[in-house]
């Protein structure tokens, strides 16, 4: 890769390592007789992609990545063949981040059994918009639901890793200075509770969750990291 490496994420069970660049390409490296190969380079985009996230292992190995040209990449592995979707015009002037929906849904009482739930990506970009995106067949998504709250590019989202609690959970940073928790306990009503958990006088970087998703790290752009756990006492969110 050359210039800047923005992402370099694991796979869900930690057996792929993704990493994009400036340079306009994803690469995949698999670990093969104790030194990590590239098996793979996606190279569809036209400007720099900025952000790369795998889906949970349930739905298969796929990634999503985002790019400066206002593309979002799905792009899925068949038997050893990659094949990409693509969102076009997902953000005006570029996708800075992208973050996949956990895919099990809680058991009920009517129904013990966990649920796979349809794939979800959320997208941030310099659009200042925050957008929810459904997969409705093979190949196709379309855009479920935005979220409008920064003043400023939006520079990071990450989704909460499980649902907690019957909500899903969203967090979005910005160059606004703002920290925005996102959050709904039905996601097909496309009904989302905005809370601002922190707003500072510089940009917010990067925003990331525990495997539990109730503890957030937020990177801020004054070298400090800080970390936000959930309050549960009085129905408080954070």
């Amino acid at each position: 890769m050359f210039g800047n490496t923005w992402s370099y994420p694991f796979s869900d069970k930690g057996e792929y390592l993704a990493s994009c660049s400036h340079d306009r390409k994803v690469f995949i490296w698999k670990e093969v007789a104790n030194k990590w190969t590239r098996i793979y380079e996606y190279t569809q985009h036209e400007a720099s992609i900025n952000s790369v996230a795998w889906a949970p292992h349930n739905y298969g190995l796929i990634f999503a990545c985002g790019s400066t040209d206002c593309t979002i990449s799905i792009v899925t592995n068949y038997d050893d063949i990659w094949k990409p979707a693509k969102i076009f015009n997902a953000h005006e002037q570029g996708v800075n981040a992208v973050s996949w929906a956990p895919a099990k849904g809680s058991r009920t009482v009517i129904n013990v059994n966990e649920i796979i739930m349809p794939k979800r990506v959320v997208s941030g970009g310099n659009d200042k918009m925050v957008k929810v995106w459904r997969e409705v067949s093979e190949d196709k998504w379309e855009l479920d639901t935005e979220l409008a709250g920064h003043t400023d590019w939006v520079r990071d989202v990450a989704w909460a890793p499980v649902e907690s609690h019957n909500h899903f959970t969203i967090a979005s940073c910005g160059s606004d200075g703002m920290v925005i928790i996102w959050r709904t306990d039905n996601i097909g009503a496309k009904t989302w509770k905005r809370t601002v958990l922190c707003n500072v006088e510089a940009p917010v970087y990067n925003v990331s969750w525990n495997s539990n998703g109730t503890v957030l790290a937020v990177a801020f752009s004054d070298n400090r990291v800080a970390l936000y756990q959930e309050r549960t006492q009085n129905n408080a969110l954070f």
